[in-house]
């Protein structure tokens, strides 16, 4: 990505240009091109532009798309920052999902774990505010619209299924002393999926998390955190809600001279019992679950050379 500080025109734009292609087992082909620029309009004001070529097919899908990317960061004050975003995408073959082309767009993600070959459109709006130099809190919003291509393998052709999501967000984090770190949050997630015939799928999720980090300068850390979950299902599988507390704690120490970090924790540690139906149904990639369904001890070791 390349800053241009206008109206100075007297140079080249210099811009990033990348591009790749995937041919996997499965004969599906993908090519990536793509161009982001960021504008700076004023010490206060910037926009990020972009533009993306992708070319995907595979059994379920054929499409040769050209995708726009919108964004604005707007410093009203030195505490006060507002951002804005409109962008298309299409997601990548599992093969490619890792990429340096800039997964975000003024803050907003635009990398999801879609089926290959989706095609969506998403736009939002935030505010982020900090209080002196321990407290931030920021409200987000933001829309998402997809086409998800499906095979079918009866009549020997593919059809389009219409998605449409919200995520909003609302966040908090203090630090009262150095080694201490606490956060708040709010998100709701409204799932709407719609099939070629009259069936539908609805999710609408609330969760609230809440955490506690603590640091000490000898590099041992603890965390601790608890997320109520209110949800309704409707779906072709389940009908239904569920409310819901499930906490997690974990222990660690980080070696000396960033060598790594060695790390213990439980999670669900009250061995809650729960119905939870996970947001990123529409996948068909292995993901982590957000949540555990039962207690689960776990130990990590990263080590750095």
């Amino acid at each position: 990505m390349t800053n241009i500080l206008l109206p100075d025109m007297s140079e080249p734009i210099p811009a990033d240009i990348q591009s790749h292609t995937d041919i996997s087992d499965l004969g599906t082909q993908y090519i990536n091109t793509y161009l982001y620029t960021d504008i700076d309009i004023s010490p206060y004001l910037t926009w990020i532009t972009g533009l993306s070529f992708n070319d995907f097919e595979s059994r379920s899908v054929d499409r040769a798309t050209i995708n726009p990317k919108l964004g604005a960061i707007w410093r009203v004050s030195p505490s006060t920052t507002l951002r804005a975003a409109w962008f298309k995408t299409v997601k990548r073959p599992f093969a490619s999902q890792q990429t340096v082309e800039p997964t975000q767009v003024a803050g907003f993600n635009q990398v999801f774990d879609d089926i290959d070959g989706s095609k969506s459109q998403r736009y939002g709006l935030a505010i982020d505010q900090r209080f002196g130099s321990d407290l931030f809190i920021g409200l987000e919003a933001s829309w998402r619209d997809l086409e998800t291509p499906f095979f079918n393998k009866d009549a020997g052709t593919s059809v389009l299924q219409v998605q449409h999501e919200q995520f909003h967000r609302a966040y908090l984090y203090w630090t009262p002393v150095t080694s201490l770190a606490l956060s708040a949050g709010y998100f709701f997630e409204d799932i709407d999926k719609r099939f070629p015939t009259t069936e539908k799928d609805t999710i609408t999720t609330h969760r609230t998390p809440l955490e506690l980090r603590f640091y000490h300068p000898t590099g041992f850390f603890a965390r601790a955190s608890a997320t109520y979950v209110n949800q309704d299902v409707a779906t072709a599988d389940a009908i239904g809600d569920d409310r819901f507390w499930v906490t997690d704690l974990s222990f660690g120490y980080r070696l000396p001279r960033r060598w790594g970090v060695a790390q213990v924790g439980i999670k669900n540690i009250f061995d809650q019992e729960f119905h939870f139906h996970d947001i990123n149904f529409n996948t068909g990639e292995p993901v982590i679950p957000l949540f555990q369904p039962e207690r689960v001890i776990f130990t990590q070791f990263t080590f750095s050379f």
